[in-house]
């Protein structure tokens, strides 16, 4: 890390972003502002007990080939109370305070820790039916698949800015990352239900971005179908 991040620097240059870093190897990247699809803060679970963040971009270059997930790096560690103030200097499009996100009624987050407990239920049972008595020790995995099922129903969620920019953030593994995605970088978004959720009136929501030569896509699940459809209703009229 200390090699990869050493005398990290980024500046504005015209309509660019230019970031260097490195120790050993001096690593220099320019991604232009245009490129830019969406902007991430992004938190490990260590992280967020440290209130610290890190903030990412995602191009539609490749520009950001050797970053972990296609990603560039704007801001590699920094206080999670300065990460969009100090992002906001360098992106334009970004809104200076991020609105409250509304976290999902407690039967919308039911069915996501459901959708991870059940697996593991399954699996235990035929650990322990196979690897009698000590399989049964398995038990244990049953907690820590409720915790990230809550871990990840908590932190799904949704909302809109007064400046034309989606806010969409979800937990998975205990990492959780905010996607501020302007209107016009979408490429494609769609709703989607089963059988189970249209009587609920539940619905998914894919967010589908482009990440390089491929698509990124970011999905809210379980969401309202009202919020569902009005969100929809507002990419389609840009």
């Amino acid at each position: 890390m200390i090699n990869r991040y050493f005398h990290f620097e980024v500046h504005p240059e015209e309509k660019q972003l230019v970031t260097s870093k490195g120790l050993l190897q001096q690593n220099i990247v320019t991604a232009s502002q245009e490129k830019i699809q969406a902007v991430v803060i992004s938190q490990s679970f260590l992280r967020q007990a440290l209130k610290l963040a890190t903030v990412q971009l995602v191009l539609a270059s490749q520009a950001a080939d050797e970053e972990q997930d296609d990603q560039l790096v704007l801001l590699p560690v920094l206080s999670q109370g300065l990460a969009l103030k100090n992002a906001s200097r360098l992106v334009k499009w970004l809104p200076q305070k991020i609105p409250r996100l509304p976290v999902g009624r407690r039967f919308e987050r039911w069915k996501i820790i459901r959708n991870i407990l059940l697996p593991t239920i399954l699996l235990v049972v035929i650990i322990g039916l196979f690897f009698q008595p000590y399989g049964w020790l398995s038990v244990v995995l049953l907690p820590v698949a409720f915790w990230i099922g809550y871990y990840a129903s908590v932190n799904n969620r949704l909302a809109l800015t007064n400046a034309d920019v989606l806010l969409a953030q979800n937990g998975h593994l205990l990492t959780r990352k905010l996607y501020l995605i302007p209107r016009g970088r979408i490429q494609a978004m769609s709703m989607q239900q089963t059988v189970l959720m249209a009587r609920v009136e539940l619905s998914h929501l894919k967010i589908i971005l482009r990440s390089g030569n491929e698509k990124q896509v970011v999905q809210v699940r379980y969401l309202p179908k009202k919020k569902a459809e009005e969100i929809y209703r507002w990419y389609r009229h840009k």
